[in-house]
């Protein structure tokens, strides 16, 4: 046999067994590619929010028995103004649930605000506060068909509401929408509400619940918009008090987009127990767009609408700096993006994102039609810029900074630090 063709066969079968082997080599590198995708796909959707069930609120199903579940969250504050620099624990919730059967799950929440109750009258010890907010039981009969046992509720009005633990939002305190237009958290005593599906990706609610009422030192006002209405869920002496009806809408059909509409209307007595009706209406969205996960909207609005206006305990005191019109309102608009570099997702750094975030808030506290000899206190209205960052740790822990600034009232600036836990 010719030496040449014999050398020459050879060197072929080398160079064929060395490209068979680059291009396994390459395969087994595209694969592993493709199972690193399907893995980071996979986490992505364990940490989109729950939509099986559109009125658990804080709550998580529990998988049997007896659960716990807690967040929490404390922060230090920098401000310029009259409230100076503070720390404040400022929330920590214990969430006791048991699943009683395939079918029945009672749920509630025991929270301690602010680092617990006041001592004694001089407040020597802690100024905050000890509450029952969500007490009730689901009875869960269909898809399209569940019934929400008479308790403590959380209303179903916009998201912040009824998802408020630190972890599902970027700022350090509530967006100013849920302080001072929609009272989060705001939860009363319910008759018991129904929820289930309509549709794919579509989801109601309803709650009855004890409406809205007005109290000696706390009543609705021009300064503060609702933040003092929130409940007494126990008073027997006053007679006063009648039910509220809210209810929801919230859509998840397109992927990345939540959605929600609500409403909610009662009436209460106001000053010297004369009657006003109040109704108030929520749209709100987040989105993440499929060409950019890592970017997410999100945009609010609320208004309340009061009938006898002239009636509300903030128009019948000595106060003329606080009154109130027929209407409130509020919204913000936010933008925040995932910046964690994909390279540091191995090790500590697995789980970690960092979301710089702005956000714009607009709170109209006195607005609308005047009764005759009102003051239009319209210094109460407040437009602010909120700019920061949240690094999570893990979907469990959150670092939080950002910095408020009030623009419409130039001495009023915040910065804030902060840390949430939820698990």
């Amino acid at each position: 046999m010719n030496l040449n063709f014999v050398v020459g066969l050879l060197a072929l079968t080398v160079c064929h067994t060395a490209l068979f082997a680059q291009t396994v080599e390459d395969r087994v590198k595209q694969l592993e590619a493709q199972i690193r995708a399907m893995q980071l796909e996979v986490e992505q959707i364990k940490k989109a929010p729950a939509t099986g069930d559109p009125f658990a609120g804080l709550q998580k199903k529990p998988e049997s028995g007896l659960n716990f579940r807690f967040y929490g969250e404390s922060k230090y504050k920098w401000t310029k103004g009259a409230d100076g620099n503070y720390f404040d624990p400022n929330r920590f919730v214990l969430i006791p649930s048991f699943k009683v059967n395939d079918w029945i799950i009672f749920n509630s929440e025991i929270e301690i605000e602010h680092g617990g109750a006041q001592g004694d009258s001089t407040g020597r010890f802690f100024n905050g506060e000890l509450e029952i907010e969500q007490f009730y039981a689901d009875f869960l009969l269909s898809k399209h068909f569940n019934i929400r046992s008479p308790g403590i509720s959380l209303i179903p009005m916009g998201r912040v509401n009824q998802r408020h633990e630190p972890t599902t939002f970027y700022s350090v305190d509530r967006p100013r929408l849920y302080q001072e237009i929609i009272p989060s958290t705001w939860m009363e005593g319910s008759l018991g509400g129904v929820w289930g599906n309509i549709g794919e990706g579509l989801k109601y609610e309803t709650l009855v619940s004890t409406g809205i009422t007005e109290q000696t030192s706390n009543f609705i006002t021009g300064d503060a918009g609702m933040r003092k209405a929130r409940p007494r869920l126990y008073n027997k002496d006053d007679t006063t008090d009648e039910l509220g009806y809210s209810a929801k809408l919230t859509y998840t059909g397109i992927p990345g987009l939540e959605a929600s509409a609500s409403g909610y209307v009662t009436e209460f007595g106001g000053s010297l127990d004369r009657s006003v009706t109040a109704g108030a209406w929520d749209v709100e969205a987040s989105y993440r767009p499929r060409w950019a996960k890592r970017l997410e909207l999100r945009g609010d609005f609320a208004m309340w609408h009061f009938g006898n206006k002239e009636n509300l305990s903030a128009n019948n005191d000595a106060s003329t700096t606080n009154d109130v019109g027929n209407r409130m309102y509020g919204w913000y608009a936010e933008a925040a993006y995932d910046v964690w570099p994909e390279s540091w997702r191995h090790g500590k750094g697995s789980a970690m994102r960092l979301v710089p975030f702005v956000r714009y808030a607009d709170i109209h506290t006195t607005s609308g039609a005047y009764a005759s000899g009102l003051t239009k206190t319209y210094s109460s209205n407040k437009d602010y810029l909120t700019g920061g960052f949240a690094w999570f740790l893990s979907d469990h822990v959150v670092l939080k900074s950002d910095y408020t600034a009030c623009l419409s009232k130039n001495s009023d600036s915040i910065f804030s630090i902060g840390i949430g836990f939820d698990f």
